[in-house]
């Protein structure tokens, strides 16, 4: 795999900084958006308080930052807090959908989104476990000892 950006971290790094960038940016843009409309959700027939989805969304933003912050700072404890990540908002999307959507799994193709999301984590915990990735921050983990 070869090296790019600071201390020779994996181009794979670098990508997944970039995706979970772009997760956070979303979940700050979600947050916006519903205090922005929280006049509008508050008047709809939720079964959540409207409150819900500007605190979902900025608890997602903060462990999203805090995650996107381990992982370019190459800290030991990145590759767990990426998997948590993942595997906590999947939890969590799956959840919303079953417990607060009125019209249920038969509407939408949740087979596929459910194989799709299989997919995906799969795919990022391999990647966690290659050597270039388990090596870069091992050594951070072997400096911070010394």
């Amino acid at each position: 795999m070869r090296k790019s950006g600071p201390a020779n971290r994996p181009r794979g790094v670098t990508v997944l900084l970039a995706l979970v960038l772009m997760f956070t940016g979303l979940q700050v843009l979600r947050l916006w958006v519903a205090l922005q409309q929280a006049a509008q959700l508050a008047s709809l027939p939720l079964p959540v308080p409207a409150g819900y989805f500007a605190l979902s969304a900025g608890l997602w933003a903060l462990a999203a930052a805090a995650t996107a912050y381990g992982l370019a700072r190459q800290r030991a404890w990145a590759p767990n807090a990426t998997r948590g990540l993942a595997l906590g908002y999947t939890a969590f999307q799956w959840a919303d959908r079953l417990w607060l959507q009125t019209n249920g799994l038969h509407k939408h193709p949740w087979v596929f989104q459910a194989v799709w999301g299989a997919v995906c984590l799969s795919v990022l915990f391999v990647f966690l476990a290659t050597p270039a990735v388990q090596a870069y921050y091992r050594n951070t983990a072997i400096r911070s000892e010394g």
